[in-house]
């Protein structure tokens, strides 16, 4: 992920956030630490963010990566 993106993340999160106000359940944000988040919108879309799962210190980063393939 470039550098800059956080900022763009969280300005998605919150515009998600406030769509939400007009639907029946609210958008929830779990924050699971440093920069990773999974935001749940009210249509039972999942968003799971982490910008650093690619990081330099990661050296299975392309592998963890790949094994995502569903959120629950």
């Amino acid at each position: 992920m470039k550098r800059g993106s956080f900022p763009r993340i969280a300005v998605a999160m919150l515009l998600v956030s406030g769509v939400a106000t007009a639907q029946k359940s609210p958008t929830t944000i779990t924050w699971y630490g440093h920069a990773a988040f999974r935001v749940v919108t009210p249509n039972e879309h999942v968003l799971l963010f982490d910008p650093w799962i690619l990081n330099p210190f990661n050296k299975n980063g392309p592998q963890d990566l790949e094994a995502i393939n569903k959120a629950t």
